[in-house]
């Protein structure tokens, strides 16, 4: 039966959970609830019954509360939408207008209500004056809201930040692992050398993709994402390599248009690996090859192989394919997908737009592609 299924995607970095605003809320609602009536002058506790206090006072809580609520969740939904860093302006006016669009008209329409339950025609004085001091608190506690948010923003944001930073050497540090190890070493020596006394031609055209794809892992070891382009010509050499030694049992097919190829980046060594993989836990000859075929789809790159599973291979825990899931996870923020079936295993994975990351190729970025940072 076909076997299908998916890598889970593994996030390191959750949403920030909801800011723990409850003392918050506990001091300052019932405080403004006391301080817009008694100030403006609607109604006046020192002087009023007790009585009166415990029907009257619950209205008042309860305008706070609908304001405090309202603007919090303003706060949320502004904050997901614009960053301190890229939009301040926009962000600030945003926020200041929201905040005094609601307050004004949730101020005016509650406490107009509250004068007619009462039979009074509604004080225009005591009202203005009711929602400058809701306007001013609001604005206030929001401010304190932003703090916390930030701070919180911050402490994870370096947290994740570490934790990418270790998981991008370790994967460098496996990376080279993987390609000077010294059986991969000793095959390509002996390779080299057995060309050199058979065929000095290819030996030559083995040391320059040997060349090559040491150039390559040396040259992009400290960057984050690489260009699609440059990816695929290692790729290339990397699977020249294969070729020579393993002649026409490996067939490699790049579906890739020229004019594509530019516009895209992607973690390096992330092509290679599944190319690895394939050749790793495969069974191929001359009579019957591999074919692996790499073609663009959307903003992913699809890497298809043929199947024929190796007899002698003990179970695989496919710690290579987590260990690159992983990557795209931190660097990337979405999950490869996997397509085990009975003929071809396929792997899609995703890339970004040099338009828009472009300028984390002249540096090592600490960044996921589907979150902005504050800090």
């Amino acid at each position: 039966m076909a076997e299908t299924g998916t890598i889970p995607l593994k996030r390191t970095r959750e949403p920030l959970p909801p800011i723990n605003d409850i003392p918050l809320r506990v001091v300052f609602t019932p405080l403004i609830a006391y301080a817009v009536p008694q100030m403006s002058g609607m109604m006046d506790f020192a002087s009023s019954s007790w009585m009166k206090i415990f029907l009257e006072f619950p209205y008042f809580l309860l305008v706070s509360f609908v304001i405090w609520q309202g603007n919090v969740m303003i706060l949320r939904r502004i904050d997901v939408r614009f960053s301190w860093i890229h939009t301040p302006y926009k962000k600030l006016l945003y926020l200041f207008t929201s905040y005094t669009l609601y307050t004004i008209t949730c101020s005016v329409m509650l406490l107009s209500l509250w004068y007619w339950l009462h039979g009074a025609e509604p004080d225009r004085h005591n009202i203005i004056v009711a929602t400058v001091i809701s306007v001013i608190s609001v604005i206030f506690i929001s401010h304190v809201y932003e703090t916390a948010i930030l701070i919180k923003q911050r402490v994870v944001d370096r947290v994740r930040s570490e934790k990418l930073m270790r998981s991008k050497v370790e994967a460098e540090l496996e990376a080279l692992k993987n390609q000077i190890d010294p059986h991969f070493m000793f095959n390509s020596l002996n390779t080299l050398s057995h060309l050199i006394e058979t065929d000095t031609e290819s030996a030559l055209l083995f040391n320059n993709s040997l060349a090559e794809v040491y150039r390559y892992i040396l040259s992009y070891k400290g960057k984050t994402l690489v260009p699609l382009k440059e990816e695929l010509e290692f790729v290339k050499n990397y699977f020249a390599l294969l070729q020579l030694r393993f002649g026409c049992g490996l067939q490699l097919d790049i579906d890739v248009p020229q004019h594509q190829v530019e516009k895209y980046l992607v973690p390096p060594i992330s092509l290679q690996v599944l190319i690895e993989n394939a050749v790793k836990h495969n069974e191929f000859s001359d009579t019957k090859p591999m074919v692996i075929v790499i073609r663009l789809l959307q903003n992913s790159v699809v890497v298809k192989n043929t199947k024929r599973k190796k007899t002698s291979n003990r179970h695989s825990g496919r710690i290579g394919l987590t260990n690159l899931n992983e990557r795209y996870n931190l660097i990337v923020g979405k999950s490869i997908v996997i397509n085990d079936v009975a003929t071809f295993f396929t792997v899609t994975v995703p890339i970004l737009p040099t338009t828009r990351y472009g300028a984390y190729l002249q540096h090592i970025p600490l960044f996921r592609a589907d979150s902005e940072f504050d800090w």
